[in-house]
């Protein structure tokens, strides 16, 4: 019964991106200043139809294909409000399903979705993914007690969890040198 209402989420999740584009406006305040450096460019995608209506009706104006991992497409997004980031699934190529634009100077964009659970209330991350900035050489999944649960290297400015573990309460961002540069809280 508990999965009732992530299996709800994965549903509308799935209806969003079919039906059109979901679209994050967030001022791109950290991208603008040179704050985030994401040095992977991509490949121009061309986008066609309903999707590039919804891009353009929202200010985008196109798509460069980051990486596809898992399954999932990653895209630098141009606007006028600056560079965005994007994530869809890789069998629909140039139909972003989230678009956000970095609003504060964090090195990470992160694309978590969450489930919960109508038994106990519990809500836990079930899908861990996004854009790591320039430096950012890991990500990990940390637990409330500060283990580490689950880690993700990241390839092309990208980092994904194949595993997330229930117990998962934080995202952490580490440079080469192993040294933790940010972190934020998953629930």
């Amino acid at each position: 019964m508990h999965r009732t209402l992530a299996v709800v989420v994965v549903v509308l999740s799935v209806a969003a991106a079919v039906a059109g584009v979901v679209l994050t406006r967030e001022r791109a305040t950290a991208a603008e200043s040179g704050a985030v450096k994401v040095s992977t460019k991509g490949t121009r995608v061309t986008v066609t139809g309903s999707a590039r209506r919804m891009l353009r009706a929202y200010g985008y104006d196109g798509l460069q294909l980051l990486t596809v991992v898992g399954g999932h497409a990653y895209y630098r997004v141009r606007s006028d409000r600056g560079t965005c980031y994007a994530v869809g699934f890789a069998n629909s190529i140039g139909v972003p399903g989230a678009i956000k634009c970095w609003s504060a100077p964090s090195p990470i964009m992160d694309f978590t979705l969450v489930e919960a659970s109508r038994s106990d209330g519990d809500v836990h991350p079930y899908q861990v993914e996004g854009i790591a900035a320039d430096g950012i050489d890991v990500l990990q999944l940390v637990d409330d007690g500060g283990a580490v649960v689950a880690s993700s290297k990241v390839q092309h400015n990208v980092y994904q969890f194949a595993d997330v573990r229930k117990g998962a309460a934080r995202l952490v961002a580490r440079g080469a040198n192993g040294k933790e540069v940010a972190a934020q809280k998953l629930r």
